[in-house]
């Protein structure tokens, strides 16, 4: 029987694939200083929403479902990151749910093999984001030295950096070179 798939947060999702996936830990200058502890706000989000009959994800499942999402991230916006979607979603079987409870129809997901669950459930997330707001660019940060995520809202879809760490880092390292040269 397939089994319903949980949703979170969009800041979620970024959270998990930000202090979870292999990439941004191998592009980053600072240390790794390992995942975060088990208060975490994307673990206690992913607590709350994860059924109660499976054992919680730990960070070898984590690792596995955020590394798959960030390659949607890291496609070019919007047409490659919506076949990467696309085909997230072929891949892992994803289908519409529609039940009722309560005198009301009520509609999700829903996914055959449980073991997907985690990957499942960013991805949903993500196509539940979408949904509500189409317009918001998926990318991932253009510091040289990040490789984190980000959803980018502004109006003008021009958001480059994941952070003003970020975006003053490599303003930094442009106004050296600058002046280096000179």
């Amino acid at each position: 029987m397939p089994s319903p798939v949980p949703s979170i947060s969009i800041s979620t999702v970024v959270e998990l694939v930000n202090e979870w996936a292999t990439v941004p830990q191998e592009v980053s200058l600072h240390p790794w200083a390992g995942y975060p502890d088990a208060d975490n706000h994307a673990r206690a989000e992913l607590r709350q929403v994860w059924p109660q009959e499976l054992p919680q994800p730990g960070d070898e499942m984590i690792v596995g479902a955020v590394d798959r999402i960030h390659t949607v991230f890291s496609a070019t916006w919007p047409t490659d990151v919506a076949s990467a979607l696309t085909g997230l979603v072929s891949e892992l079987r994803i289908s519409p749910m529609v039940t009722s409870r309560n005198d009301e129809v009520q509609t999700g997901w829903s996914v055959p093999d449980q073991s997907d669950l985690l990957t499942v459930t960013l991805a949903v997330s993500l196509l539940d984001h979408l949904k509500i707001e189409p317009t918001s660019r998926l990318g991932i940060c253009e510091s040289s030295s990040c490789a984190d995520i980000l959803v980018d809202h502004s109006p003008t879809r021009s958001k480059h950096y994941c952070s003003d760490r970020c975006r003053t880092r490599e303003r930094v390292r442009d106004h050296r070179a600058r002046n280096t040269s000179s």
